[in-house]
């Protein structure tokens, strides 16, 4: 699979993670594929999934993750940004992905990670969101999967971010950090709830002290926190290890 996007977490049961490949092009149907390890041997599942953007996230703080996609729910021309999105989640069951949350987006995603920002065990979704027409423009938004099935909006905010390609959290000091990037600028904000409401302020930072997923092959690495190591897709298909570089390595 070419011109995708790779995601690497711990989806099933088993204690090893493993590779999430999708994409979604128009006119075609979508992909995604599952690379695990059984035995020593490589495994490869094809599923009838697919989406623009994806993200692993342990939405039910059961120690799994989560498959968050951003799929294009009404195509505006090939401006695949701006058109507006469902937001879907999947749960892997029995070797099956499940649908367990869906929330229609008037906007389009450009970008979206995870992270747990309350300290309650589940994962947050923050999405950068640009709309067609222009009104919405880098709207930061976090949402929360609840237990029930619905997608609820905790916090929203319109004219955050530049235009994204990238969006990333970290944590740092006990904090939380959010790295974005677009063309030839980058950012670096933190942002923590208080008093039962989010609060974002930016943050100075030396870019070499930045986390390695700053590099620039953002679309087609993924870390694997078990091996300290980013699978990375070559030219030619292939899938490489590179050693996470560390700051003073």
């Amino acid at each position: 699979m070419s011109a995708g996007q790779m995601l690497v977490g711990d989806i099933d049961d088993d204690p090893l993670a493993e590779i999430v490949l999708f994409r979604e092009i128009p006119g075609r149907e979508p992909e995604l594929k599952i690379v695990q390890w059984d035995d020593g041997e490589v495994e490869v599942r094809d599923f009838a999934l697919g989406g623009l953007l994806g993200f692993l996230a342990d939405l039910d703080a059961d120690d799994k993750d989560e498959l968050v996609l951003v799929r294009i729910r009404v195509r505006k021309f090939d401006a695949s940004e701006v058109s507006p999105a469902n937001l879907l989640a999947y749960e892997c069951r029995d070797g099956e992905f499940a649908l367990t949350h869906k929330r229609e987006l008037a906007t389009g995603v450009a970008a979206l990670t995870g992270v747990d920002l309350d300290g309650d065990g589940r994962h947050e979704v923050v999405t950068s969101e640009t709309s067609f027409e222009g009104d919405v423009a880098g709207r930061l938004s976090v949402y929360r999967f609840e237990p029930d099935g619905r997608v609820s909006v905790a916090f929203r905010r319109n004219g955050v971010l530049e235009p994204v390609g990238f969006l990333r959290a970290f944590r740092s000091g006990g904090a939380t950090y959010f790295l974005a990037r677009g063309f030839n600028w980058q950012s670096v904000f933190r942002m923590w709830e208080e008093s039962g409401a989010f609060h974002i302020a930016p943050v100075a930072a030396d870019a070499a002290a930045l986390p390695v997923f700053a590099d620039a092959n953002l679309a087609t690495a993924a870390y694997s926190a078990e091996r300290d190591m980013f699978f990375q897709f070559a030219e030619d298909d292939r899938t490489r290890l590179v050693p996470a570089a560390r700051p003073g390595r």
